[in-house]
């Protein structure tokens, strides 16, 4: 006969039971007649660890980050792969220093029981910013913005368009979230040369150069 939180006839349910240490006897008749002879033990009921972190992501070559997966569970290991760029692939939280490749990191997570977890992270890294220096917003659906390939990878940049008069006419103060599209106020800017100044992060130089917008 067993007994016991989560019991039921002879099988212990864990789910029912719940997380944590759970007392259990079983008594065991030698014969109809004779007194019972019991036993206890104790079943412990662990919760699987997760991970929550995000799939992909963007940076530039050379950058330094952390890697920061939420976690729930207690008493965990970690163990990422591969080690290259990191600077301590036993870390909850690792850094990624002077990153040079793409990337994929998996992260294995095992708690004292031996449950485990796994996620991964896709990382893309690149080596510079594709600046064009003309575009066409005509409405055409071609060019139609000044397409800057590579510019996710700096979530600091700062942007500025300035007119042949040194009037700023576009300014991304943080990201090139909203494209340069030729306009001004809602009004289209006359074809013509503009500058611009692109600040990837605010530890390097301001990259300078012209733009030709054409209708």
């Amino acid at each position: 006969m067993f007994g016991g939180i989560g019991v039921e006839g002879d099988e212990f349910m864990a789910k029912q039971a719940g997380i944590g240490h759970h007392a259990l006897t079983y008594t065991v008749k030698p014969a109809p007649e004779c007194a019972g002879v019991s036993a206890n033990r104790v079943a412990v009921v662990s919760p699987v660890p997760t991970i929550d972190m995000i799939h992909t992501m963007t940076t530039y070559k050379g950058n330094s980050f952390s890697l920061t997966p939420t976690l729930t569970g207690s008493s965990l290991r970690y163990r990422w792969t591969p080690s290259t760029f990191l600077d301590d692939p036993t870390a909850e939280h690792p850094g990624v220093v002077a990153i040079g490749t793409d990337m994929i990191y998996t992260l294995l997570v095992e708690n004292s029981f031996g449950c485990q977890a796994t996620d991964s992270v896709q990382i893309t890294v690149y080596e510079r910013i594709w600046i064009p220096d003309a575009f066409t917003p005509n409405g055409d659906g071609q060019n139609d913005v000044w397409t800057l390939a590579g510019i996710e990878a700096y979530p600091d940049a700062e942007i500025r368009v300035y007119n042949r008069w040194g009037e700023v006419v576009y300014h991304a103060p943080k990201g090139y979230t909203t494209p340069f599209d030729g306009t001004y106020r809602g009004e289209a800017l006359p074809p013509g040369v503009y500058v611009y100044h692109l600040q990837t992060v605010p530890q390097k130089a301001v990259l300078r150069g012209s733009l030709m917008l054409l209708r």
